[in-house]
């Protein structure tokens, strides 16, 4: 019996993230992964790459039994604004700090679309740059600068 992929994005979706999870499970390999009274640096790889797997094959099986839509277009306007943005941030965050990096890859990220609305994406980019500063700097201590050079 033949089986067809009945919602190909929910598959392709899927993949996607079993690529991620398989990204994850190599990068940790060789890291101690510890117990779970005191975990090691491999631990969150691991967890990340077994969540994510599991995400992808439940999207995956899910394409196989119910039907939706095609794949469609895709934005190629979208994937280069997002993934420069992103590239644009890990280049300047060690001189421009966590806020102004955050609040340029958030704005152009927003470009990606040619919906966004401006009142939103300040609002959200500000949410997001505040939720990272109190998580990353504040509750786990990292050493990130959130002020540009020039500044401080």
């Amino acid at each position: 019996m033949k089986r067809s992929i009945s919602h190909p994005q929910d598959f392709w979706s899927g993949v996607l993230f079993i690529a991620v999870a398989v990204l994850f499970a190599v990068s940790g390999r060789n890291l101690d992964a510890g117990q779970l009274s005191q975990i090691g640096p491999g631990y969150f790889p691991r967890g990340v790459a077994l969540i994510l797997g599991l995400i992808g094959v439940t999207l995956c099986a899910r394409a196989l039994l119910r039907k939706g839509q095609s794949l469609g277009f895709w934005s190629v306007r979208g994937i280069v604004t997002v993934l420069g943005a992103v590239i644009a941030f890990g280049l300047s965050i060690r001189e421009m700090g966590l806020i102004c990096s955050g609040l340029a890859t958030m704005f152009v990220s927003f470009l990606g679309t040619p919906d966004a609305r401006w009142l939103e994406a300040i609002a959200v980019s500000v949410i997001v740059v505040i939720a990272c500063t109190l998580l990353f700097v504040t509750g786990i201590g990292l050493t990130i600068p959130i002020w540009p050079r020039f500044v401080v």
